[in-house]
Parts: structure tokens; C-alpha cells; sequence
């Protein structure tokens, strides 16, 4: 009977820790949708024509992607991207949140045409 204590503390470590480790799959995993919006939504971006001056529209009022902000966003993407796929392999909380991070970064540069 003595071991019912000592028993009831691995049982509860294990699920502890499966929990822990479903918490880091759950924040990769949407990380990886999040990472899919951003794209889809950067892509609608940096097809636009592109500017021929800072300006948030074109000739004629039409819309236009700032060269220097379409770089930024690539360059931000091959980030995410990596930070996700680093994640994946990683499974741990702290490469979870680097790709979290990653994704925030490149969603907070893709203007709001």
C-alpha cells in the first residue's frame, strides 16, 4: 500500500508531461496554418504591380507593392518558414514560441490593402 503514493506521483508526471507535449504539437501546428494565411495573404501583396515611388497607390489610384516592403517580406517568410520547420523537428516549447514569433513578424509587415 505504501507504493500508491509513489505510484499516483508517476502516473501524474506522465500525463503532465503528455500534455506538455501535446501543448508544444498544438502551438507548431497552428503556427504552420498561420504561417499558410500570412503567405496567402503576402502573396496577394507582392503580385501587385510594383511602385515606382513610395506611395500606397499607383498611377491612376491603382495599388501598388513598395519594392523595398515586398523584400522585407520575403526575407521574413524564408524566417517563418524555417522557424516553423525547425519547430517541427525540434518539439520543444522554446523553438514552439521562436516560430510563433516568426509568423507574428512576418504577418505584422504585409500592409492592409
Amino acid at each position: 500500500m505504501n507504493r500508491l503514493p509513489s505510484l499516483f506521483a508517476v502516473v501524474l508526471a506522465i500525463t503532465i508531461a503528455a500534455c506538455s507535449a501535446q501543448t508544444t504539437a498544438t502551438t507548431v501546428a497552428a503556427s504552420a496554418v498561420a504561417l499558410t494565411a500570412a503567405e496567402a495573404t503576402a502573396y496577394k501583396y507582392v503580385t501587385l504591380p510594383s511602385c515606382v515611388a513610395p506611395a500606397t497607390a499607383g498611377p491612376n489610384g491603382t495599388l501598388c507593392a513598395q519594392p523595398a516592403i515586398v523584400m522585407q517580406i520575403k526575407a521574413a517568410d524564408n524566417a517563418a518558414y524555417a522557424a516553423v520547420k525547425a519547430a517541427e523537428g525540434a518539439g520543444t516549447q522554446a523553438a514552439a514560441s521562436a516560430a510563433s514569433a516568426a509568423v507574428a513578424a512576418l504577418s505584422a509587415l504585409i500592409p492592409a490593402n
